[in-house]
């Protein structure tokens, strides 16, 4: 039989049995669509959990709390060095901590906010986020603009270009950029607004946020501190300096803020002495393959350093069982929407035994009226998908 002939005997068929057919497409339209959901639900949890929370393929790499001579081994530029040189690494960056205390108050969605920033603040690379969207404007401005700056008067007359503020020398210094995770939003919605007064974070005040981040300012107070005695002994005199959030990424600290590591070098060298910008706190390693990374946290555990635990491998197991669970289940619905299309066309067939013998009177061979039932159950599965698709 020819496609011609085949396709107008579907359709008569289809129009006489729409009764039928609706019921049996009823069951595939659920199945595929509760497929498809926990398909995409689960695929959007592990972007969101594992890409920018929780990145499975990223680890840091720290020094170990106790070691066996009562001596922490450095994090220095040799073993940064020695890093970069494994072949699991793609990227090794080093992290800085700032390293005494300070202060941030400024407003949130026109809400006053206060929090500490001494102990909750580090430092990284420049390089390491560039190729991220929207972030370019997180570079070492200080450093960019040494020598550079433009002299100002105090407020209201202090004629800054946009994105500088006039600072205490009486200097025009651009804002200082700051990178925020979103695992702190995930923390700070369910936490700081009912025990504080201060507005939630959903998806839509997010999308602001990030459209307004040009806007978002606020004030770091150096060598100041919620905290009594976390600035004792300071060797330079309390002073504030500016900053700007300038973006959102996995790469910044989980809880607490992410600035260019020159300004925490300098700032702790201001405060704290050389030493105290001699060494890293961290070094943040993107690896070239999530496969990999079984054997670089073996090597890292034989030069004696740790890894800061992200609870990455166990969120993805999580993950794993979870979505295998919710697929099972919509396996089992599509397994039993196929066998009602499959019990609906066996009692089609008994009843169209007469039509049947007709066809095979005047010439149809068993293959015709084979494909005549089996287009007919394939325009009602494609049609019953696709409907469960679009749900």
């Amino acid at each position: 039989m020819t496609p011609g002939p085949l396709w107008r005997l579907v359709r008569q068929n289809l129009r006489r049995n729409v009764r039928h057919f609706v019921f049996s497409a009823f069951g595939i339209v659920v199945g595929i669509a509760a497929f498809v959901f926990f398909l995409g639900l689960s695929c959007g949890v592990r972007k969101v959990v594992l890409g920018d929370m929780f990145p499975i393929d990223q680890v840091e790499m720290i020094s170990p709390k106790t070691t066996l001579t009562g001596v922490a081994l450095p994090l220095d530029e040799d073993l940064v060095a020695r890093v970069r040189a494994r072949p699991e690494v793609r990227v090794a960056s080093p992290k800085m901590k700032l390293s005494f205390g300070a202060k941030g108050y400024g407003n949130l969605m026109s809400y006053p906010l206060r929090f500490e920033v001494g102990g909750f603040c580090d430092g990284i690379d420049p390089a390491l986020v560039q190729g991220d969207s929207d972030l370019d404007r997180f570079r070492d401005w200080e450093s960019l603009q040494a020598g550079k700056e433009e002299a100002c008067g105090p407020a209201p007359d202090n004629l800054c270009p946009k994105d500088h503020y006039c600072a205490e020398d009486l200097k025009c210094r651009h804002f200082d950029p700051v990178l925020v995770t979103r695992t702190i939003l995930e923390i700070y919605n369910p936490t700081f607004p009912p025990a504080h007064g201060l507005p939630g974070i959903g998806r839509a005040q997010e999308l602001v946020l990030k459209t307004q981040m040009k806007t978002m300012r606020f004030t770091i107070g150096l060598g100041a501190s919620y905290v009594q005695g976390s600035t004792d002994n300071l060797l330079a005199r309390p002073r504030e300096v500016q900053a700007q959030l300038v973006g959102i990424s996995s790469k910044a600290m989980g809880i607490g803020m992410t600035v260019p590591i020159g300004y925490v070098r300098r700032w702790n060298v201001e405060y704290l002495g050389p030493s105290a910008a001699s060494r890293y706190s961290s070094i943040l390693v993107e690896l070239r393959d999530k496969e990999q990374v079984g054997p670089f946290v073996a090597w890292v555990r034989e030069q004696g350093y740790e890894i800061e635990e992200s609870y990455a491998a166990s969120l993805a197991s999580l993950i794993n069982v979870v979505t295998l669970f919710f697929l099972v289940i919509s396996f089992v619905i599509v397994g039993l929407s196929a066998v009602n299309i499959s019990h609906t066309f066996f009692m089609l067939i008994s009843e169209r035994r007469r039509e049947i013998g007709i066809l095979r009177a005047v010439g149809a061979s068993r293959g015709d009226v084979r494909g005549i039932i089996l287009a007919e159950a394939g325009v009602i599965g494609v049609a019953s998908g696709a409907a469960g698709v679009a749900v």
